[in-house]
């Protein structure tokens, strides 16, 4: 397991209060790392985290989700922000795992934030 993998899951834990039912899985991949997960409670996160993050870069886009929210909950699917973390370099994004199989396609999701 990786250093970086092993600070997000004791983060969840000790700092925010999840309680994963097991460790997290990889979800995909890009510039940061990703994982998902089960939440003892039945739920589940989604979290992005990455080692040499530019101070405020998850910080904005954990308030730009939220703005999102407020904005119009009914047209688009806005996962909530569970916790934002950014802890000299490292940070990390968690927020609820959407399960986009029966979503509307990418199309629609961009005529819904659009209008």
């Amino acid at each position: 397991m990786s250093d970086l993998k092993r600070w997000v899951e004791a983060a969840l834990r000790e700092r925010v209060g999840l309680q994963l039912s097991g460790s997290l899985q990889p979800a995909g991949g890009g510039t940061w790392h990703a994982w998902q997960g089960r939440l003892r409670d039945g739920g589940r996160v989604f979290c992005k985290a990455g080692e040499r993050v530019a101070a405020g870069a998850f910080s904005a886009e954990a308030e730009a989700l939220r703005m999102l929210a407020r904005a119009d909950r009914d047209r688009i699917v806005v996962p909530e922000v569970l916790a934002c973390i950014e802890d000299g370099g490292r940070a990390l994004l968690a927020m609820e795992w959407i399960d986009m199989r029966n979503r509307a396609p990418v199309e629609a999701v961009a005529h819904g934030l659009a209008a």
